[in-house]
C-alpha cells in the first residue's frame, strides 16, 4: 500500500447507491462481507481499540483468502445483507478510517481502495480488498484467513504456504451471461459462460471446474440432482463438471472458456429470486492450488 500521505478515499468508481441497494437480500460470501456502522461507532477508549483491531483482522483475513469487498455501514441478519444503517461520521470520518486501515496491516496492500458512498442521509464505506500476494499480518501480530463467513487464525504451516503463494498456481472462475433471445414478458433464453482465469504468476497445466446451477432454470436437467441449503432456503441444482484436456496451458493473465450452459428466465423465477437466494456455485481445482469456491446469484447474471 502507498503511504498514508497518499489518499485512498476515492469518489469515482463503479460503486453507487443503487449498486449497494441491489445487494440487500444477498448472502455474505468469502468475498463479500458487510459490517454495521456500529462497528466503527466507538469513541476513543478500550472499545475503540478492540473495534479497530477487528477492522485490521477483517481486512487481512480477506486479503489472505481471495480478496473481496467489505461494506461498512450495511447491517446483516443471519448472514444476509439486511439494512443500510450508515457510518456515524461524527465518530469515524473517512480520513481517520483511512489512516486506521493503512496502519492496521503489514506489509502494505498497494491496490486496496476505499470509497465513500452517500446514500440519502447515510454514508457507507466500501473497501475493495485485493488478494495478498504473500500474506498480511494483522495489528495483533496474527495471520487470519476468511473461509466463507468465518475468520480463522492461521497455523504455522498455513502461514508458510501463504508466504509462497506467488510461486503456486492461482486461478478463479469467471461467470458471464448473455441473452440469446427475448420472448416478451414470457421469458428469456440466456447462455452462461464459465471460464478458468489464471490470476497468478505461473502457468496452469491441469484444472477441473464444477458448477452447480439451479435446475429451475434448465430446460432439460439431468437425473443427478444436488440439494443446496442456504440459510432457511433450499433448492435443487444440477452438477456440471469439466476438466482440462490436452497440452493447452493457461498462462498468467489469460482465461480459458470451460463451458457454456443455456438457461431460461421467466416471470415466475424473477418473483422467486426476490425471496430465495438462487445462485450458481462453483468449485475449482488447478495444479497445486488449494480448491477454490465461489457463488454468484442468478439475478446478478441476467439483466432485464
Amino acid at each position: 500500500m502507498a503511504t498514508s500521505s497518499q489518499p485512498r478515499a476515492l469518489v469515482h468508481s463503479d460503486w453507487t447507491d443503487a449498486r449497494i441497494r441491489s445487494l440487500l437480500g444477498t448472502i455474505e460470501t468469502a468475498e463479500l462481507e458487510c459490517k454495521s456502522g456500529r462497528a466503527l461507532g466507538w469513541p476513543v477508549g478500550k472499545n475503540h481499540e478492540r473495534a479497530m483491531a477487528e477492522v485490521s483482522k477483517d481486512i487481512t483475513a480477506m486479503a489472505n483468502a481471495n480478496g473481496g469487498v467489505i461494506l461498512y455501514g450495511v447491517a446483516e441478519k443471519g448472514g444476509v445483507l439486511s439494512d443500510i444503517d450508515g457510518v456515524d461520521e461524527s465518530l469515524m470520518n473517512v480520513d481517520r478510517f483511512e489512516n486506521i486501515v493503512l496502519s492496521g496491516m503489514s506489509p502494505s496492500l498497494p491496490d486496496l481502495r476505499i470509497y465513500r458512498i452517500q446514500i440519502e442521509s447515510k454514508v457507507v464505506y466500501v473497501l475493495e480488498v485485493p488478494r495478498s500476494p504473500s500474506g498480511n499480518q494483522a495489528s495483533d501480530g496474527r495471520y487470519y484467513r476468511r473461509r466463507n463467513r468465518r475468520v480463522d487464525v492461521l497455523e504455522d504451516w498455513e502461514i508458510r504456504e501463504l508466504m509462497h503463494r506467488s510461486s503456486r498456481a492461482e486461478a478463479a472462475v469467471e461467470l458471464v451471461s448473455k441473452t440469446l433471445d427475448r420472448q416478451g414478458g414470457s421469458g428469456h433464453t440466456c447462455e452462461l459462460i464459465a471460464a478458468v482465469a489464471n490470476r497468478g504468476s505461473v502457468r496452469i497445466q491441469q484444472w477441473r471446474i464444477e458448477l452447480r446451477i439451479p435446475t429451475e432454470y434448465l430446460e432439460d436437467p439431468a437425473d443427478d440432482p444436488v440439494h443446496v441449503q442456504k440459510g432457511d432456503h433450499g433448492y435443487v441444482t444440477e452438477r456440471l463438471v469439466r476438466r482440462s484436456a490436452g497440452a493447452h496451458p493457461v498462462f498468467p493473465g489469460d482465461s480459458f472458456e470451460a463451458m457454456r450452459i443455456r438457461f431460461v428466465v421467466n416471470d415466475r423465477l424473477h418473483d422467486r429470486e426476490d425471496n430465495v437466494p438462487l445462485a450458481v456455485d462453483w468449485i475449482l481445482h488447478a495444479d497445486d492450488m488449494a480448491p477454490r469456491t465461489g457463488s454468484v446469484l442468478m439475478r446478478q447474471l441476467h439483466q432485464f
